[in-house]
């Protein structure tokens, strides 16, 4: 936890199977907000915001843009 404070982590990007319990934990002791889900296993169905290669690449920028700010 000292680590993400020294460093100055404005987010964290969690898989979807971490212990939702931990991120809870490291939020609450360090301030640092939990990123919305990334796609990283592959694309999303047809009525998710990343239905084509392309447009989980612009999800997932957007994303780490908006949770660093």
């Amino acid at each position: 936890m000292a680590a993400i404070k020294t460093q100055g982590v404005k987010a964290i990007f969690p898989e979807s199977i971490e212990n939702p319990k931990v991120m809870t934990e490291i939020t609450r002791e360090t301030g640092v907000k939990v990123a919305p889900e990334l796609y990283a296993d592959g694309l999303g169905d047809e009525n998710s915001d990343a239905p084509t290669y392309v447009r989980m690449y612009k999800h997932n920028v957007s994303t780490i843009v908006g949770a660093l700010k």
